[in-house]
Parts: C-alpha cells; sequence; structure tokens
C-alpha cells in the first residue's frame, strides 16, 4: 500500500513536471508576441494621430491660400516679385 502511495506520486510529480517543460515555452512565446501586439497598438495608434494631423495640414494648404503663402515663404524660402528681403544681424 505504501509503494503504490510512493509511485502515485512519483507519477503525479512526473506528469506535472512535463506538462510544465510542454506547456512553458508556448506560453512564454504567447506573452511575448502579446507583448509585440501591445507595442504595434500604440504604434498604430500613433501613426493614425499623425495621418489626421497631415491631413489636417493638407485640407489647410489647399484652402487657405494664406497658410499656402507662409509655408512656401518658410519653407522654400521663396519671395513675390518686386520685394526685397532685408536680413538683420
Amino acid at each position: 500500500m505504501k509503494w503504490k502511495f510512493i509511485l502515485y506520486t512519483i507519477g503525479t510529480i512526473l506528469i506535472v513536471w512535463i506538462a510544465v517543460m510542454v506547456l512553458l515555452p508556448p506560453l512564454h512565446q504567447y506573452l511575448a508576441l502579446k507583448s509585440d501586439l501591445d507595442n504595434l497598438e500604440k504604434e498604430n495608434d500613433s501613426l493614425k494621430q499623425e495621418i489626421a494631423s497631415l491631413q489636417q495640414e493638407e485640407e489647410k494648404i489647399k484652402n487657405d491660400t494664406f497658410y499656402l503663402e507662409y509655408i512656401i515663404r518658410r519653407d522654400l524660402k521663396m519671395m513675390k516679385p518686386e520685394e526685397r528681403v532685408y536680413r538683420v544681424k
């Protein structure tokens, strides 16, 4: 009777150990992939916000001639004909 208990205990421990060894790597991989998914979702949200901001700026450039002129002067360093630019040091 005592030997049966010992064999059942050893068998149970062995089964639990095998189960842990079999299930641990996939669990670790699952957690790593979940972390990657969370990071990608955050990046996706950030990119969606950036897209919305760029679309607003595009609409502003298309519809607002004063803003378009400002962008051209600021980024392309252009000026109107007959206009003079004075640089102050």
